[in-house]
């Protein structure tokens, strides 16, 4: 059950992310009446979430010993939009690929988590302008960490392969019960209903924001 939320969560956090991200962009650019301002002061504010985004590309491709480029953190036009980072990958295998393409997603899951759980842990302690940095980088993360285009593409073999597998391997009485056994652990179901929670919270931060450059 917890991880069915969790995936509806994410799912909910990606279209919200969407329209806050226009939102801000769209206001910015009416605003300044310049384009390319809005696009540097929009690059700017999302840069924190951009450099993690890219460096959980370039370090994981790095450990898997995939080859690497050159690593951009400038912002780029595209016919389906704004790139506001990217990282070269020499092609690999499809495993590796799934890896690399999905590290962004994984990386920002777990510092959100980190971000939230040390903010409640030391609420007391805090200081106002660390809990500001601190919902600043959960926000900007959360709205950064979802994959892209390419990254989509380039997990397509892998889960083509992981599905065709799975299938083939089922035909032949494969028993997967241990999966949802292990799922149904209680450990398991308290990391879920912990992101469930955790995200819950960074839906909110985005819902709210949403609705302040909508008023």
């Amino acid at each position: 059950m917890e991880i069915k939320y969790f995936l509806i969560e994410l799912f909910l956090l990606f279209v919200v992310s969407r329209a806050v991200v226009a939102r801000i962009y769209l206001s910015i650019h009416k605003l300044s009446g310049s384009k390319k301002t809005a696009v540097v002061f929009f690059s700017t504010l999302f840069l924190p979430g951009t450099y993690v985004h890219e460096m959980a590309h370039y370090l994981t491709a790095v450990l898997l010993a995939v080859p690497v480029g050159e690593l951009d953190l400038g912002p780029r036009f595209e016919e389906r939009g704004i790139r506001l980072g990217s990282v070269e990958i020499a092609k690999t295998d499809p495993v590796r690929r799934f890896v690399v393409a999905f590290a962004p997603m994984f990386v920002g899951i777990l510092s959100i988590s980190a971000l939230v759980m040390v903010m409640y842990i030391y609420r007391v302690n805090i200081p106002w302008w660390g809990f500001v940095v601190g919902v600043y980088m959960a926000f900007v993360i959360g709205n950064t960490m979802f994959l892209s285009r390419r990254d989509l593409e380039a997990m397509g073999t892998f889960m083509i392969i992981i599905v065709a597998v799975t299938f083939v391997l089922g035909l032949f009485g494969v028993d997967y019960s241990l999966v949802f056994e292990l799922m149904a652990k209680e450990e398991v179901r308290y990391i879920f209903r912990t992101l469930d929670l955790i995200l819950a919270v960074v839906i909110g931060l985005n819902v709210a924001i949403l609705g302040i450059f909508l008023i």
